[in-house]
Parts: structure tokens; sequence; C-alpha cells
């Protein structure tokens, strides 16, 4: 890195519990953002810094930031690959990125484009020098002010304010005597899921933390099965929308935890910004499972994915299973992580099967970070790794776990985060929540453990790399700047390091945890 000033721009500063300033950063190249690459500088109480997760950082970008085709061409494709039939009332946006993808480091426009007929948020990468498609997916994630409304199985997107069914807003009425069941339903499950969130240990205001008035679709499409969300970047807003089902699964927003589950990317969105594809979208899609199944769950045997969708209500059969992924065609460890494949393991044959490949197996890989929570939250023994739980009473332990996730979504997390940084993540997170507190470290990091999640000291020990460079989580020694202002430009802080030296002075994590202390 030769000068951080113009390579990397301030996203959002938070402290955690230890009194540690959590700096995230995003990368760019002459003036263009460099998609997927941030990192997090962290700097302890006494202003010394701690830690420089630069995982994705790109060095030695040297690329012509001309493009040959224009944007116009670019967006044109998008719309005839989508083969868009009815588009979204605001129009594509398009932005020149540098985009590495596949080892290569290219400059791309990014187009972004909201439709209703295929519905998505479709986001496309076009190669700015030879027009070819690199990379796309839906970005839309299917699965206490708030407006419920009334679509009558249409798409009109955004929906207008004759279609509101219940207002709560203030100064309006709510409406909520004259709402059919469906929409009642949904209302109650978002008020819950709010309450949820609001409530002790999150202490959240809506799903941005801003007090933004959630917006929910009643009756969406005709017969649908699915839940969306759509993010605010499409919009200007979240809607989370909800189909009333085929007849075999029931209306989706009757389902508490599948409210939870499109409230939670909300949360994530507005957050980490997990990318909504490959193993950033199946964390995504995980970090909604936990927090959905937590707001909805029964009783502490319940680690169900809506199980009152389906009809007639069996809470035997759901969408999805955090205790036992396996049983809903997900898989539970890294060995069985799954790429669309035609002739490849099941888990392979589904992904393929789905469409658009499921964005790579979003809501298929979700099975192996829905697993480790689960065993950080209940214990048990996984692929001969013994796991002990966060904490003997399972209610307690429940919630420890997910003190620990919302923490590294919130803070610890970047928006191309694959597993292995996940494991980081939720170690710094334990750390920071329990300073000093090794068997609940353990816990966590047997959790990964247990579902094949190791972190990689270098590439080529990595088989399940991303897409992206990899680099390495740092820790700091000695010899480091000390006494830094707290809240001060961490730009210049990367200088005082020497700019490059963050990337140079590293300490290896081991990936065998230490050995369990004696309990009495």
């Amino acid at each position: 890195m030769t000068d951080p000033y113009d390579e990397l721009t301030v996203i959002k500063a938070k402290v955690d519990h230890r009194g540690w300033e959590n700096i995230k950063l995003q990368q760019s190249y002459k003036g263009l953002l460099v998609e997927g690459s941030q990192l997090i500088l962290s700097i302890d109480d006494q202003r010394q810094v701690r830690m420089v997760n630069s995982r994705h950082y790109i060095g030695g970008i040297d690329l012509d930031t001309k493009p040959a085709i224009s944007s116009g061409i670019a967006t044109s494709m998008v719309r005839a690959h989508i083969a868009v039939q009815k588009e979204g009332p605001n129009g594509p946006t398009t932005t020149k990125v540098v985009y590495p993808y596949a080892g290569n480091i290219l400059l791309a426009w990014k187009v972004q484009l909201f439709a209703h007929e295929p519905v998505g948020d479709f986001i496309y990468y076009i190669d700015a020098q030879t027009g070819a498609i690199i990379n796309h997916y839906n970005n839309m994630p299917f699965a206490l002010n708030q407006i419920v409304y009334d679509a009558a199985s249409g798409t009109t997107f955004p929906p207008i304010a004759s279609q509101i069914a219940i207002n709560n807003t203030p100064a309006q009425g709510t409406g909520y005597g004259a709402a059919d069941d469906i929409e009642k339903a949904i209302y109650d499950n978002t008020t819950a899921t709010y309450n949820f969130w609001a409530a002790a240990p999150y202490f959240r205001d809506s799903f941005d933390d801003q007090g933004t008035i959630i917006k929910s679709i009643a009756h969406w499409d005709n017969n649908s099965n699915n839940a969306s969300w759509i993010t605010g970047s499409a919009t200007g807003h979240g809607y989370a929308k909800y189909g009333d089902g085929s007849g075999l699964n029931g209306p989706t927003g009757n389902s508490l935890d599948v409210v939870a589950h499109e409230f939670t990317h909300g949360v994530t969105g507005s957050e980490s910004g997990l990318i909504y594809q490959g193993a950033s979208g199946a964390l995504n899609e995980s970090i909604s499972d936990i927090f959905g199944v937590m707001a909805g769950q029964r009783n502490d045997t319940d680690w169900l994915v809506a199980e009152d969708y389906v009809v007639p209500a069996d809470l035997n059969v759901a969408l999805r299973s955090m205790s036992n992924p396996t049983a809903f065609n997900q898989p539970d460890h890294m060995d069985d992580y799954a790429t669309p494949d035609g002739g490849g393991s099941v888990y392979d044959q589904s992904c393929y099967n789905a469409t658009n490949y499921d964005n790579d197996c979003v809501h298929i890989n979700s099975g192996i970070p829905n697993k480790a929570a689960y065993l950080m939250a209940a214990g048990g023994s996984h692929h001969g790794v013994v796991v002990d739980p966060l904490d003997g009473a399972i209610a307690a332990s429940r919630v420890m776990m997910g003190r620990i996730f919302h923490l590294a979504n919130t803070t610890y997390l970047t928006n191309s985060s694959d597993f292995f940084a996940a494991r980081i993540a939720t170690e710094d997170a334990v750390k920071s929540l329990f300073p000093g507190d090794m068997d609940k470290l353990i816990t966590v990091m047997y959790a990964w453990l247990a579902v094949g999640v190791s972190v990689p000291v270098s590439a080529s020990e990595s088989a399940y790399a991303s897409s992206w460079v990899p680099g390495y989580n740092h820790r700091y020694r000695e010899s480091l700047p000390q006494n830094i202002p707290f809240g001060a430009d961490s730009l210049a802080m990367l200088s005082l390091l020497g700019c490059a030296s963050y990337r140079l002075i590293r300490r290896p994590r081991a990936n065998t945890p230490p050995a369990k202390s004696t309990k009495a």
C-alpha cells in the first residue's frame, strides 16, 4: 500500500465491549471502489493497534481504468440477459468498479436492476473492456413503526398509499380491525420480531437501528410460496414481501421465524452487508436462520426453521434444521460444501437445479454455520469433535450464542467474509463479550472445528478459498505506535505502521484449539 489516504475510506467505526475501536475501511483504486475489499483496524483501550483484518485487501493493482464499452451497453446486456418483462420504477444504476474475481483483477460495470418480472434485485458485473458477463446474482434474499400493504395477489412495487392495510406510524390510525387474518399475522409477527430485537441483549431500534419504518407486503403475487427481503439500495427502504402459499404451504407471513428471518436480512444489510452469493451469502442466510429461530423458538429443543409454514401444521416438518441440517438437504460439514454440479453430490445437484444455482448454494451451505451455532448453544459431538455448550443452562447458552453472532455481524465481519472469517469474527466477539473466559472461547473454536472450518494460514491450505485474493488475519506485537488519540484518523495509523508493514508482520493462527480445561 503506497498511500492509505488514497486507497482507503472509513465506512464506520464501532467501540466494542472491551473498549476497542473497530474501524471498517473500504479499499479503492484511482477513485474506483474495489468490490469486496474491506479491512477492519482494531485499536485497544490503550490506543495500541491490536489487529488489522486484511483478508480481502488487494495489493499491487495495476489496471487501465478507461472502459472500452459504455455503461449504456452494459445495461442493455443485463436487460437482455435477464429478459426483463417489467422493470422497477427507478431504473438500473451503473457504477464503474474494480472487480476481483477468480484470481483476476478486472475493470467492470456494476449494474443493479430491480425487476418485477422476473422478480429480483439483480446485480451484474460486466467486463468494461470486453463486454463479457463476469458474474451475476439475485440480491433479493428469499425467505416498531410499521406498515402492511395489500398486494392483492399482484406485484406492484413499490406499493402505493391506496394499498395500505395497516399503518401504525405516528398520527395514523392502524386499520388493524379491518385487515384480514393474513395481514394481521404479518403485523403481529413483525411486532414480535421488532420487540425481540429491541429487548436485551440487542437493544436495536428497527432493522437498521435507526428506527426506520418496517414495511411489509401481504398477498404478494399469485399463491407465491416465497418470502423475501428487498434491500434499501434497490428501493430507498427495506421491504419484506410475503406470499400466500400454494395450499401445500401456508401464508409465509404466518410464521414468526420466517418474518424474523427476513427482518434479520435487513439487520445484516445495514451492518456487515454480506454479499448475497457464495460463502458470504450462505453466512448471510445462516445469520437470518439463527435469529429467526431464536425469535420464534417454542422451547429449548426447537431448532427448526418455518416448521409452522407447512400445511397441515407439523412441528417436525420444516424448511431447515439448525440441529440436523442434513434432515432437510443441507450439509453440516465442509467436507460436503456444495457447488453447482449436476453430476455431483446430492447437495451439489440440489444447488445445480435451483433457480440461478441458488446464488452459488446460499440456502444449502448455510447448514454449515447453522450447525456450528447450534453446537455453541446446545453442545454435542459432531464428526468426532466434542463441543461443550457456552453455558450449562440452555436458555442462557442460546442468548450467549446470539450475542456472539450479533457482535460479529455488527463489528467484525466485512461484506465478503466467508466461513473462515466468521470463525475469526465469532472468536473475537467472545473475547470482547467474555474477556478471559477460555471455556467459552474453546466452545466457539471447537464448534467451528466440528463443522470443518479451520482457519487457513495460506491460500494453499484452504480447499474452499473464495474468489477474492486471500490475505491474513494479522496480530501485532510490541514495536507499534502507542498513545494514538481516541477517534484519531485511522488512515494516519496505517501510515504510522509503515503502510505496507501490516502485511509483513503476522502471527498465523493455529487451527487446533487449546486443550480444554478440567471442570470441577
